[in-house]
C-alpha cells in the first residue's frame, strides 16, 4: 500500500474520530452546563446532611431537606432530633451518632424518651471533664439502606463512635421492597438513587429515573400514620425469593458500614433488635402449611378457649393436636408459646414466641436470621454488639419480654428505652476506656427514666399515640377511635395533649404553655418539671433554661442553676444570666471570673444595683481599689440606702487608709 493511501487513511481516522469525540462530549457538556444553571439558580435542595445551626453559630444542625430522599413517593416528614455538635471538635470531646429507625427514635415518648437522649445523660456523668457530643440520627420509617447512606455521611465529621439500632424496617421501611418508597431491589440500584441526589440534574427529572410507586398521588393524607403512609398491604412469605432478597440486601449493608468505620478507626456499636414476644400476636398467618383450615381452626379455637380461662394444660392439649394433624404456623406457635408460658415451661415458651415472629407473614419484626447474621457480621470485623435481648429477658417478671419493655411490637416502654440505652452505652464506655457498668438495678432504671425529664403531658401524648396507633393498620384494620385517658390527669394536660397529638400544638409549646401558666400561678414546684423537660430536650429558646435557674437558685442548688445559665448563654446572653453566674463564682470564691460576667452584666444594665454592689465586692477581692471606688460610687448614688453598702465603704476606706 503506498504511502499516499496511508495518508489518507489516517486523515479519514482522525475526521472520524473528531465527530465521535465531539458528539460524545457534547452532550456531557450539554448536561454540566444544564447542572451549573440549576445550582446557580437555587433549584432543588444541598444534598447535605448537616448545616450551620441558626441558634448555635458555631455548631451544626440536622439539615431536614436531607431526609427527603428516603421518602420519594410518600413526601412523609418524619420527626428528627435537634441536636447540635460543634463545627470545631474540642480537643477533650467524645462524639457519637446514633442511627436507627422508629423505636431508637423514642416513639411514643418522642422527644425526651430518644435512646440517644439516654445514652448523652449517662455518658456526661462518665465522663464529666469531657464536651460529650450524642447525635441522633434515628429515623422513623427508614432501614439499613438509608442507614448505610447516613453512615457514609457521618464519618467526616470526626466521630469516636457510631451505634446502629436497624432490622425492624428492612421490608416494609423506606426503599424497602414493600414500601410506597420502593426505588427497586437491587442494592446497587437504591444505592446509585441516593448518590445521584447531589445532582440538581437529577432531581429535576427524578419522576423520569424511578416513575412512580402507583400507591400515591404524591400528597401524604395527614390522618394516616406513618406506616400506613409507607408501607404496602403485601404478604412477604418466610425464607421465599424476596424474603432471601431482603436478607442479602440486610447484609451486604452492615457488611459495608462495618468496613466504614474499620477503615476510619471508628468504633462502631451494634445494638441487635428486639421485640415483643409474648404481648404481641403474628400481625399476618399464612396458611400454606396447614392440610385442613377449617378442622385446624376448630382445634385452636378451643385450645385458646382453655388459655382464657387460664387452663393452660388443657389449652397445650388442643394447640398440640392441632399441629400434630394439620400443621403449624405462626398463629399456633404464638399461642402455643402463652400456654407453655402459663405453665412455667419459660424457655420452651421463648422458643414458641421466636418462632411466631420468624414465621409472620407480615414481618414488621427482626427475624432470628437477620439478628444472627447482624451478630456473625459484627463479630467478624471486630467490632462490639449488645444482645439487648438477653437483658429484657432477665428483667422480665415470670414470662418472656413482653409488655413491661414493649408499648407494642417494636415500641419501647421507658423502662425498655432506658435498658437498650444503658447496654450500649456500658459497651461504650468500655470502648473509651472506661470501666464497664453494672447491670442497672430497678431504682437505677427509675432514676434514668426521672432524669428524661418526663411529665405529666409526656404520658399523656405517649397514651395517645399508642393507642392511636394501635387502632390502625397493620395491628387492626382502621377503626374510628375516641380520645380517652387511662389516668386522670388535669383538664388542661389533656387538651394540650391532644393539641399535640393533632399537630395542633408543637410539643416544646405545649410545655412551654403548661409551664409558664403555673409559673403565673407561682406553682413553681410544679413548673420546674415542664421546665425541666424542655431543657432535656435542648429547646432553643432562652426562657425555660432562665425559669428553671431561677426556681434552682430558689432552692440554693446553686451548681445546678450555673451550669443552666451557662447553658442559656450559648443560646442568647441575657442580664439574669450573666448577673447570677457572676454572683455564684464570686460566692464560690472565684472573683477574678466573677468580674468578666459581672462587667458584661454592667455594661448590659448599669443601673443594676446588684451587679454594682457585687462587682464591687469583686474588684476589692482582686485589689482593684480604684476601680471598686468608681462601682461604689454609681451604687451610692442609686441608693444610698441599699443593704451592705455601709459595710463595703468601710472596706474600701480600710484598703485605701493602708
Amino acid at each position: 500500500m503506498s504511502e499516499r493511501v496511508n495518508k489518507k487513511i489516517i486523515q479519514i481516522i482522525r475526521v472520524v474520530g473528531k465527530s465521535l469525540l465531539f458528539y460524545l462530549v457534547a452532550p456531557l457538556v450539554t448536561l454540566l452546563l444544564i447542572e451549573l444553571l440549576l445550582r446557580f439558580g437555587g433549584y432543588g435542595d444541598e444534598d447535605e446532611l448537616f448545616t450551620r445551626s441558626k441558634t448555635h453559630p458555631s455548631s451544626y444542625s440536622i439539615k431536614a431537606d436531607y431526609i427527603k430522599k428516603y421518602f420519594p413517593f410518600s413526601e412523609v416528614e418524619p420527626d428528627l432530633s435537634n441536636d447540635t455538635f460543634l463545627i470545631e471538635k474540642p480537643a477533650n470531646g467524645i462524639r457519637v451518632f446514633v442511627l436507627g429507625e422508629n423505636a431508637a427514635a423514642g416513639f411514643p415518648w418522642l422527644p425526651n424518651g430518644r435512646i440517644a437522649l439516654i445514652m448523652s445523660q449517662i455518658l456526661q456523668e462518665t465522663f464529666s471533664e469531657n464536651r460529650i457530643e450524642v447525635i441522633d440520627l434515628s429515623i422513623p420509617g427508614i432501614n439499613s439502606h438509608g442507614m448505610l447512606n447516613l453512615m457514609s455521611r457521618v464519618v467526616k465529621y470526626e466521630p469516636d463512635a457510631v451505634v446502629i439500632y436497624p432490622g425492624h424496617n428492612e421490608f416494609y421501611g423506606a426503599l424497602g421492597p414493600v414500601s410506597v418508597d420502593n426505588v427497586g431491589t437491587n442494592r446497587e440500584q437504591i444505592k446509585l438513587y441516593l448518590r445521584l441526589q447531589r445532582y440538581k440534574l437529577f432531581q429535576l427529572l427524578k419522576p423520569l429515573f424511578i416513575g412512580s410507586s402507583g400507591d400515591t398521588t404524591g400528597s401524604r393524607n395527614k390522618t394516616e400514620s406513618l406506616i400506613e403512609t409507607i408501607a404496602k398491604k403485601v404478604e412477604v412469605k418466610p425464607e421465599g425469593e424476596l424474603y432471601e432478597k431482603v436478607l442479602e440486601n440486610y447484609k451486604s449493608n452492615l457488611r459495608e458500614m462495618l468496613e466504614i468505620a474499620n477503615a476510619a478507626g471508628i468504633i462502631f456499636v451494634g445494638g441487635i433488635p428486639v421485640s415483643n414476644f409474648s404481648g404481641k400476636a403474628p400481625f399476618k398467618t399464612c396458611y400454606e402449611n396447614i392440610t385442613d383450615i377449617v378442622k385446624w381452626r376448630d382445634e385452636v379455637e378451643k385450645g385458646k378457649a382453655f388459655l382464657f380461662e387460664e387452663r393452660y394444660e388443657d389449652a397445650l392439649l388442643y394447640f398440640s393436636e392441632a399441629g400434630e394433624r394439620y400443621g403449624v404456623n405462626s398463629e399456633l406457635q404464638y399461642y402455643s408459646g402463652l400456654a407453655l408460658q402459663g405453665v412455667g415451661k419459660r424457655p420452651k415458651a421463648r422458643e414458641q414466641f421466636r418462632k411466631a415472629v420468624d414465621n409472620d407473614c407480615m414481618p414488621f419484626r427482626a427475624a432470628t436470621e437477620f439478628n444472627r447474621e447482624m451478630a456473625a457480621m459484627f463479630r467478624s470485623h471486630g467490632q462490639p454488639f449488645v444482645s439487648v435481648g438477653l437483658h429484657f429477658d432477665t428483667t422480665s417478671v415470670g414470662k418472656a419480654r413482653g409488655d413491661e419493655h414493649f408499648v407494642d411490637a417494636v415500641h419501647f416502654t421507658l423502662k425498655g428505652a432506658v435498658i437498650l440505652a444503658e447496654r450500649i452505652t456500658s459497651e461504650l464506655i468500655v470502648r473509651f476506656g472506661g470501666i464497664r457498668r453494672p447491670k442497672p438495678s430497678s431504682e437505677d432504671i427509675d432514676k434514668m427514666i426521672v432524669r428524661a425529664g418526663m411529665t405529666q403531658i409526656d404520658y399523656a401524648i405517649a397514651e395517645l399515640r399508642i393507642t392511636d396507633l394501635r387502632a390502625r393498620w397493620p395491628y387492626k384494620e382502621r377503626e374510628r377511635t375516641v380520645p380517652s385517658f387511662s389516668t386522670f390527669r388535669s383538664e388542661h394536660v389533656e387538651e394540650l395533649a391532644l393539641d399535640v397529638k393533632e399537630g395542633i400544638l408543637s410539643w416544646e409549646e405545649a410545655h412551654k404553655i403548661y409551664a409558664d401558666s403555673l409559673y403565673d400561678l407561682d406553682e413553681f414546684g410544679n413548673a420546674e418539671g415542664d421546665y425541666r423537660a424542655l431543657v432535656v430536650a435542648n429547646v432553643s429558646d432562652v426562657v425555660p433554661y432562665l425559669r428553671l435557674a431561677e426556681l434552682l437558685l430558689h432552692k440554693g442548688y446553686l451548681d445546678e442553676a450555673y451550669e443552666l445559665l451557662e447553658r442559656s448563654t450559648r443560646i442568647s446572653t441575657s442580664l439574669f444570666a450573666l448577673k447570677w453566674m457572676g454572683s455564684i463564682l464570686l460566692g464560690n470564691g472565684l472573683p477574678v471570673d466573677a468580674i468578666s460576667y459581672l462587667a458584661k452584666a454592667n455594661k448590659m444594665e448599669p443601673s443594676d444595683k446588684e451587679v454594682l454592689y457585687n462587682i464591687t465586692v469583686a474588684r476589692i477581692d482582686t485589689d482593684n481599689i480604684e476601680e471598686a471606688k468608681e462601682s461604689f460610687k454609681e451604687l451610692y448614688q442609686l441608693d444610698r440606702e441599699y443593704p451592705g453598702i455601709f459595710s463595703l465603704a468601710e472596706r474600701i476606706r480600710s484598703l485605701s487608709d493602708e
